[in-house]
């Protein structure tokens, strides 16, 4: 069986085996030290409080998650989110990735945001080819913002409007939940 399910607390140590390498190996995310299960397990509680958490099973084995989370912290900026997305390498350019944020993307504007942030490292073709190809547009680069491996990373800021200009209605994730109770999406 392959599909898209919601997270779950129970994911957390499949996720965290997923993350780390990336803390360790990549500057694709500007952490320094490997996350425990337990820490991790707390990000996604928090996350999956107001934000749509998925992952892509394949056969029982997580190939890779999506999540949204907040962009920026004041009332004001309630509708925006960001999305990221993490794959095990071993299910990499399997189209997985565009799978998640396809699902993802259309859960967030159903759910009312109005705009999707994403910030990656840059250069970084993949992540920029799946970004362009969901409609992300490029709006800056803040150069020289990271230290890590011993030199200075820049970071790509790049946003997708789903909104409109009218005044948005917020529709929760726990009624989008309920919409589906299927186990896959």
């Amino acid at each position: 069986m392959e599909g898209i399910r919601f997270a779950r607390l129970e994911d957390a140590k499949a996720l965290v085996d997923i993350y780390n390498p990336y803390i360790k190996e990549t500057t694709i995310t500007y952490e320094y030290d490997e996350l425990s299960e337990e820490a991790f397990c707390r990000r996604m509680q928090s996350i999956m409080e107001k934000f749509p958490y998925l992952v892509y099973e394949i056969d029982g084995v997580i190939a890779g998650y999506a999540y949204a989370s907040p962009h920026l912290e004041r009332a004001a900026f309630g509708w925006d989110c960001e999305v990221t997305v993490y794959l095990s390498p071993t299910y990499q350019n399997r189209g997985i990735a565009s799978r998640l944020y396809e699902k993802l993307i259309g859960i967030v504007k159903e759910m009312g945001y109005v705009n999707i942030y994403s910030l990656i490292d840059y250069p970084n073709a993949g992540s920029e080819a799946l970004h362009y190809k969901f409609g992300f547009e490029k709006l800056g680069i803040y150069e020289k913002t990271a230290f890590k491996f011993g030199k200075w990373l820049d970071l790509l800021v790049l946003q997708k409007r789903v909104g409109t200009d009218e005044k948005p209605e917020a529709i929760s994730l726990e009624c989008l939940k309920e919409k589906w109770q299927q186990k896959w999406l």
